[in-house]
Order: structure tokens, then C-alpha cells, then sequence
């Protein structure tokens, strides 16, 4: 029986290639053999060809994503030397510009493009024999395809997530992004097919499901039946669905339902990209800030959702101070997770094809970020890149929050700190570690506000009291008053367990001692420390305690 090998390489190990699944699945009825291997970014070359050669494949195919198209190209140009299979690609890197790809890579036999279950099937059934490389074949109706998993494949989804599509295809056009193709039209599937396909997945149990529709309240409706199922049926479990919405769609029949859900069983991306109408008008994308901006705060007021806002910067007609508007208002939302993305010029996108109008300079290889353009200079976008840096590690970790909001008081704005601290930190930040980033601040503190370093040292301690639970305290915070009340601390805790904790219980504790009277008033109410213990409960003790 002829042995066909998928491959997939991921961005990380919890990130399952769905569509390599699906593929499989359409060829269920063929008489061949399909294995599914899977791989990260961090995988070795040597490793991804000797994992191939074990399997003797009679073809391998690769599906092909900016995460990962540099080590299929590595892959290829080994593959050449020594080819004794097949070797076919799919995936939106390789479907907008597949005669490049076949004139750089002797290796490669066949491009399967767009959503690649026909195309695969026409090469499978035709035994890998047919005259045209390119394979572009109109695929049935996404409705119906079939379930991509089988029962086995759950037990190699242990800590990943899980991909699932109710719907493919994108009722916008947005320029910046491939599903404004024109093969990528708006198709659902069934809600009866949802509901058993989803209770198939939950019978695993499984952290996350991510339901990777591009919009998926494109209909209200629909998206509310889905979302009140999954309320009733798994709102005690502990497994958490991602969505990708659009705030402007949300109706108040969507409101009043989702603040029935449970806290941690959804959670919601919303791609904001940018707050200005000239620009969204450039980029075609649909959508009304004030709208958004309302919506946002509801589900933020909620506080069972957790949400997660991007934008873009390089955007056409967007400069520098525009941008700086549309990130402190997409700041002010409060969510729990925001990113900052640089614009990317995606083969086959509408942005790309006038790139020279917008003067883009980019790079040709994935991810295709660009350097410059008509209204960012190369500098410019240099900041950018570092200021989205500090968003991730000082905002989004989720450690410095009450370091980050004392500063955010001494500035203009979010942005105009951000800038300010990017401008002092010229490299790219790889180590993100919290004590990295303590070292970052101080230095900046110093620098901007000599006269306060030991109050915002005061928060920063506070901020690392709050965000671990280890009892090994960094040497940095053993002065000599730590010395002298954690002793205090401990010895009354001792004789009192009750007062933190239980006397069956051994607690751990760990004491924090501020130096400035401004951060004792401002955040222990006049207490002299306040102690934590493991489980992340603490006590403020004051002086009478302490005597």
C-alpha cells in the first residue's frame, strides 16, 4: 500500500497542524496510507530528514505558513540531493505565488492551492500523476467535509490545544490579510454537525479548544446558539474556548448571554488594528472605532472573559502620531492581553500588490514585516519594534502592574512611556525575564526620577510579591529591614497560626518590607509589611503588631 507522509512544523508544540487532519480525512476512502507527523520551529534539520526516512514514504507533503516556510526551504534544499519520494506543498504561503516556489526548489513535484482537500484528492487518486504542478481545484462545500480527527489522535493532543472550524472563508476584506482572497468565501458548517463534532473533542477533556473561524460572529445567530451550547453543556468544565470576534457584531441578545458564561470558559481576539477611519477606509476594513471601543468595555466589565486586543502599526496613512492615538486608546481598554503587531505584506494580499504606491519596504522572506514606508522611517518602525517588546514583557506578563501604573501617572500617556523607555533600550529584548525587565525599570527610574527610586523599588518588589508563588526571595529585596521584621513576621505567625492559616497546616511565608512611607500609606493602608503565604493570601502587619 502506497505511504503518503504529512508533515507539519509548528510554531510551538501546542499548536496542532489542523489542516494536515483534514486532508487525511477527505482520502479516507482510498486505499493508501497516511501518516501525520508533526514538528516545532525548534526542531533540528537532521532530525525532521531521519524521522522522514524512517517512514519510507512514497510522498511527503508539507504544509507550508510564515512560522515555518525557512525550514521547509532548508528542507527542500536537502530533500534535492537525495530525493527518492515525492514531495508535494499546500498552505497559504505557497498558494499566491507557487510558480516561485517550483523555480527555487527542483525538489518539489506538486503545489496543492487553496484550501487543498480536492487538489490532494485528485493527486492521491491519480497516483501522483498528473501533468500540471500547480494543483488548483475548487473544493466541495466546507459543510461537507469530514470530522478531521480520529479517536486515536486525541491521546497525541495531551497538553495542546485543540483547532476546530465551524466556519471558513471571512465576510471582510481587509487588504493586509489572506482571507480578502477571492477564494477564501464565507462557508459554515451545520450546527448539528458543531455540536456533535465538539462533544466528540470534549470527551477528551482537552485545555483549550480554539475555534479558529476568522469572524466567527460574522452571523449573530449563529455564533449565540453555539455559545449558549457550549454554556450549558461544558460551562463546569475546565476547558477554555477561543474565538476570534468582531466587538461591532455583538448584539445586546449577546451580551445578556454571555455574561452567563462562566469566568475562564471563553475567551475572545479582537483584531482592532487601527482606531483611525482614514485608514481603516485605505485597508478596507470594515468597522466603527466608537462602536468597538463600547463594546469592549462591556465585555471587560463583565470580567468572565478574557480578552486579548491587537493592532498593526505600518498601516498606509497611519503615521507615527496616530498610531501613538490608537495604541492609548486600545491601552485604556484594560484587556488582558494586547498586542502590537508590525504589518506584514502577505503574498497574495491586496496591500501587497500596491506596496510601491505606499513606498513598503519589507522583507522578501516570511513574515514579510516591513522596514519603512510613507509615513514611518526605518527608526520609526525600530521603536515600534521595541515598544511592542515592552507591551509583552512588562504589560501582558502581567508582573509590574502596579510598577507600570505609577509610571504610566508620570506621562503624558502610555505610549509617549513606552517610547520614552524604548528610546533609553536600544536592544531587542530577547531575555524577557522579570529580573531583566527589574533591571530595565530601575535604570530608567533612575535616569527619569532620581528623587523616587525607592518608592517605585517599593513597587517592583510589590509587583514580584504579588506575580510568584516561590518562597526564594531575590537577594535585591533582603535589606536590612527584611532582615530585622521577617524574623518578627515569622515568629508571630508561629505562635499564632491561626491568625494565617491553620495549625494542621504548614505555612510558608514569605515577607515584604517597604522603605518609603509613600507606598506604605498608598497600598498597605499605613501598614510596616504584609506577609504572603503559598497559596498567594497575605496579611498587612502594622507597627502596634510588630512591637
Amino acid at each position: 500500500m502506497r505511504t503518503i507522509l504529512l508533515i507539519g512544523i509548528n510554531a510551538r508544540y501546542s499548536h496542532p497542524a489542523v489542516a494536515l487532519y483534514y486532508l487525511r480525512s477527505f482520502v479516507r476512502h482510498i486505499p493508501v496510507l497516511v501518516r501525520i507527523k508533526e514538528f516545532t520551529i525548534r526542531n533540528q534539520i537532521e532530525d525532521i530528514l531521519k524521522t522522514i526516512d524512517s517512514y519510507q514514504p512514497d510522498a511527503i507533503g508539507f504544509s507550508v505558513y510564515i512560522w515555518n516556510s525557512t525550514i521547509v526551504k532548508q528542507l527542500l534544499s536537502r530533500l534535492s540531493r537525495k530525493k527518492r519520494f515525492i514531495v508535494f506543498l499546500g498552505g497559504p504561503e505557497v498558494s499566491y505565488n507557487a510558480s516561485q516556489w517550483l523555480e527555487s526548489h527542483p525538489a518539489i513535484d506538486f503545489i496543492v492551492t487553496g484550501p487543498g482537500e480536492e487538489g490532494f484528492r485528485r493527486l492521491v487518486e491519480n497516483h501522483f500523476n498528473l501533468k500540471e504542478n500547480i494543483i488548483i481545484s475548487k473544493n466541495p462545500p466546507f459543510a461537507e467535509l469530514p470530522f478531521p480527527y480520529l479517536e486515536d489522535d486525541f491521546k497525541n493532543f495531551v497538553n495542546k490545544n485543540i483547532y476546530y472550524e465551524s466556519s471558513r472563508g471571512c465576510p471582510f476584506s481587509c487588504a493586509y490579510c489572506i482571507s480578502s482572497c477571492s477564494d477564501q468565501k464565507l462557508q459554515f458548517r451545520e450546527l448539528s454537525q458543531i455540536s456533535g463534532e465538539v462533544d466528540i473533542i470534549m470527551n477528551h477533556s482537552p485545555k483549550l479548544v480554539k475555534f479558529v473561524d476568522r469572524t466567527f460572529n460574522a452571523k449573530a445567530e449563529r455564533a449565540r446558539i453555539i455559545w449558549e451550547m457550549l454554556i450549558d453543556r461544558y460551562g463546569e468544565k475546565r476547558t477554555t474556548f477561543h474565538f476570534e470576534i468582531h466587538p461591532a457584531l455583538l448584539t445586546e441578545k449577546d451580551f445578556s448571554l454571555l455574561q452567563r458564561a462562566p469566568r475562564g470558559l471563553f475567551q475572545f481576539e479582537i483584531g482592532i488594528q487601527t482606531v483611525h477611519r482614514d485608514v481603516r477606509l485605505e485597508i478596507n476594513r470594515k468597522g466603527n472605532w466608537e462602536k468597538e471601543k463600547a463594546a469592549i468595555e462591556r465585555l471587560h466589565a463583565m470580567n468572565n472573559i478574557h480578552l486579548h486586543v491587537d493592532l498593526i502599526a505600518g498601516l498606509p496613512r497611519e503615521d507615527f502620531n496616530m498610531l501613538g492615538d490608537s495604541f492609548n486608546k486600545v491601552y485604556a481598554l484594560g484587556a488582558d492581553h494586547f498586542q502590537l503587531g508590525i504589518l506584514k505584506l502577505l503574498p497574495g494580499t491586496a496591500i501587497r500588490k500596491c506596496s510601491d504606491d505606499y513606498e513598503m519596504k519589507y522583507n522578501p522572506e516570511a513574515p514579510y514585516e516591513i522596514y519603512q514606508n510613507k509615513w514611518l522611517n526605518e527608526e520609526k518602525v525600530r521603536i515600534i519594534k521595541r515598544v511592542a517588546r515592552l507591551v509583552d514583557a512588562l504589560y501582558n506578563s502581567k508582573r509590574f502592574v502596579t510598577t507600570m501604573n505609577e509610571l504610566c501617572e508620570k506621562f503624558f500617556s502610555p505610549w509617549q512611556l513606552y517610547c520614552a523607555m524604548a528610546n533609553e533600550n536600544k536592544e531587542d529584548f530577547c531575555d524577557v525575564s522579570w529580573l531583566t525587565m527589574y533591571r530595565v525599570l530601575m535604570d530608567f527610574i533612575s535616569r527619569f526620577f532620581s528623587n523616587e527610586v525607592d518608592f517605585f523599588r517599593d513597587c517592583l518588589m510589590y509587583d514580584w510579591f504579588s506575580s510568584f508563588t516561590t518562597n526564594r526571595i531575590p537577594s535585591i529585596f533582603k535589606g536590612k529591614r527584611y532582615r530585622e521584621y521577617n524574623a518578627k513576621v515569622c515568629d508571630l505567625i508561629k505562635r499564632d497560626e491561626h491568625s494565617f492559616g491553620t495549625s494542621n497546616q504548614k505555612t510558608m511565608v514569605k515577607v515584604l518590607v517597604p522603605e518609603t512611607e509613600k507606598f506604605k500609606q498608598k497600598y498597605l493602608h499605613g501598614g510596616e509589611v504584609v506577609a504572603y503565604r503559598d497559596d498567594g493570601t497575605k496579611k498587612i502587619f502594622f507597627k502596634e503588631d510588630l512591637r
